[in-house]
């Protein structure tokens, strides 16, 4: 993850990769503590909009601004969203796999692509 602190640093960031792909409205796969930091850093950096958190199950979490629903893989409403970003990097494939075989038809990243673009 410090790749992306040097990217901000430098100027580059992960807002310009999602608008140059014309991601505009995205969902969060994962709302662990990378989840929660990539949310802040798009609701306070950036244009692009957080649409939901998605989890394998559904729940609340607390957050500092309040509470945030979170889907599971089964509730999600993929129509107005552009793009899910999948914040556990080390089990992407296997969630990739479980979005598509559940109907996801938007493009799944990973946040270590981003981080690493």
């Amino acid at each position: 993850m410090s790749q992306w602190l040097e990217k901000k640093i430098e100027g580059n960031s992960i807002e310009k990769y999602l608008v140059d792909r014309k991601y505009q409205v995205i969902s969060i796969y994962g709302c662990g503590s990378i989840g929660k930091m990539f949310y802040e850093d798009m609701i306070q950096n950036s244009s692009i909009k957080v649409q939901s958190f998605i989890e394998k199950e559904s729940k609340e979490i607390e957050w500092n601004t309040g509470r945030l629903e979170v889907y599971s893989i089964k509730q999600v409403d993929y129509s107005g969203i552009d793009a899910i970003i999948v914040t556990p990097f080390y089990a992407f494939e296997q969630i990739k796999s479980d979005l598509n075989n559940l109907g996801c038809n938007v493009p799944i990243i990973s946040i270590e692509e981003l981080v690493a673009e």
